[in-house]
């Protein structure tokens, strides 16, 4: 396996650890004895490493109470393992046998942490063929990154520095990820065990937070980079096109009952002419102007009047983002 792909599958072998140990998270740079490439895991509840995960050399586990350390895993043999079928299950056993623990039978859930770990993983993946990698960074050593544009978002400054992940991409921080959310290049936040919950895969949310160069739909990509700004017109038929850089079926709900069901609320204010809610987040506020939208099409006519509910919904996304959003409407879907 090439070393961006070793690297990838360090974070799935890493998700699906934490997935079985709720308590330990990926620290990177707090390695004792090995490269600063290495995943550390280490147990939040008693601040003891417990495992390093190194692409490039082995798994390896640190000594306990002056017990010498578990033999480690080798690399051909683990890497080796997770490009095969079911290889994670395979590693995962390997390591627990190493450590002497017996796994249950029924396989615990993924908690919010491990599917922040996936995520990683899969965005990693997916860019490994790339002429600009996609990197994880996060704040080593419980230090801020030296460079002001790799720090991270005022949003996670509840976060220790070490457990807020940056998805990098030539120099540029295109996603950050703390606790389970996600915090796009466009300013919105998702929450990804809300979303898995509702059916949308890791492939998915990966293309969504990774740097929103999805094309829109007719394969239209506005000014070349993957964000499209905020129209500043009251023109419906441009308005229309800007809802449709907004896939709310993909990203919210799966079907128009359900999308309804998280955005009809909002637009029940709109329509009664009080605004935009205060509350309502850009995730949500894209998805209540693409519902509209949908409805318009469906109906088979858009009119002036339709403005009088879209144009709160547009300046709200306007003052939330900068005027600026990702598209985020899937390769292949028509509208």
């Amino acid at each position: 396996m090439h070393l961006r792909q070793t690297e990838a599958a360090a974070w799935r072998l890493a998700a699906e650890l934490v997935r079985w140990h709720p308590t330990w998270r990926v620290i990177a740079g707090y390695v004792a004895d090995g490269p600063d490439e290495a995943l550390c895991l280490v147990d939040v509840d008693t601040a003891l490493e417990v495992l390093q995960i190194d692409p490039r050399a082995s798994v390896r586990f640190p000594s306990g109470d002056g017990a010498p350390p578990c033999p480690a895993l080798d690399t051909p043999v683990v890497w080796e393992s997770l490009a095969s079928p079911g290889g994670v299950g395979l590693v995962t056993k390997m390591i627990h046998e190493q450590l002497g623990v017996t796994l249950p039978k029924r396989h615990p859930q993924s908690t919010p942490e491990g599917i922040g770990y996936r995520l990683i993983g899969a965005v990693l993946t997916a860019a490994a063929a790339n002429a600009k990698p996609m990197m994880a960074f996060n704040g080593r050593r419980g230090e801020e990154p030296r460079d002001s544009h790799l720090r991270a978002r005022p949003e996670t400054a509840a976060y220790r520095p070490e457990q807020v992940w940056m998805l990098v991409r030539d120099g540029t921080v295109v996603a950050h990820l703390a606790g389970g959310y996600v915090w796009t290049a466009a300013g919105e936040r998702l929450n990804l065990a809300d979303r898995r919950a509702r059916g949308q895969s890791i492939a998915t949310l990966a293309a969504t937070v990774s740097d929103g160069t999805q094309p829109t739909r007719r394969g239209r990509i506005p000014d070349g980079d993957g964000f499209i700004d905020v129209p500043p017109v009251r023109d419906i038929n441009v308005l229309n096109e800007f809802a449709h850089t907004y896939d709310g079926y993909e990203l919210l709900a799966r079907d128009p009952h359900r999308l309804y069901d998280l955005v009809g609320p909002i637009l029940e204010v709109v329509r009664r002419g009080e605004g935009m809610p205060d509350h309502v987040g850009l995730d949500m506020a894209r998805g209540a102007l693409f519902y509209l939208a949908r409805e318009a099409h469906h109906a088979g006519w858009l009119t002036e009047d339709d403005l009088r509910v879209w144009l709160p919904i547009v300046e709200h996304i306007r003052a939330l983002s900068g005027g600026r959003v990702a598209v985020l409407y899937p390769p292949g879907r028509t509208a």
